[in-house]
């Protein structure tokens, strides 16, 4: 009886081992699942960053034509 006892006991601590391993790759795979979604999100928003640097410098360009077809209305106005 005492040996049955003592398997139990053996088999009940290797169950608690073998659950709390389950738990922390469980764990370690959110944890992965995590890190992914959150790599991919910085890799959209640096993307959109990009477009809107592109968009800001093409608007910027138009900006700049915009003046000096201005300041030729300007100077032709005054003549």
């Amino acid at each position: 009886m005492q040996d049955f006892k003592v398997c139990i006991t053996r088999l009940h601590l290797y169950l608690d081992k073998v659950f709390c391993l389950y738990q922390q790759n469980k764990l370690e795979a959110q944890y992965a699942a995590k890190k992914d979604a959150h790599i991919s999100e910085a890799v959209d928003l640096k993307q959109q960053l990009e477009m809107r640097a592109n968009e800001m410098r093409a608007l910027n360009g138009t900006i700049d034509s915009l003046k000096s077809v201005n300041d030729e209305l300007k100077v032709r106005l005054k003549n």
